[in-house]
């Protein structure tokens, strides 16, 4: 998943739910049609789904917003999951060696 999505499915996660107003101000697209482009990508993946208004008489409903799935919420979480199972023994083995770096000066 590109970086962008990535923040967007985020803030979503923040939110748990956002009208289009919202993602458009979010996104700040630079090329026309990128904000449609990366919610049907997301909602294609499964991470974010429509919610609906109460249909009209002919049966149509309007779409008010997007809301994370349980999968796009797992998602997140286990990229989170992922980068701290690196940085922090990153961390601990980098203090470690500037410490006897420092200790052997």
């Amino acid at each position: 998943m590109e970086k962008k999505m990535y923040r967007l499915l985020v803030q979503f996660y923040r939110a748990d739910s956002m009208d289009n107003q919202q993602i458009s101000k979010l996104v700040q697209a630079s090329k026309p049609g990128e904000v449609e482009y990366r919610k049907a990508r997301l909602e294609q993946m499964k991470f974010i789904q429509a919610y609906y208004a109460e249909p009209d008489r002919d049966g149509y409903a309007k779409i008010l917003g997007y809301q994370i799935t349980l999968d796009g919420m797992a998602y997140v979480e286990e990229h989170r999951r992922t980068l701290l199972m690196f940085w922090i023994p990153y961390a601990i083995t980098t203090g470690i060696a500037i410490a006897a770096l420092v200790l052997a000066v």
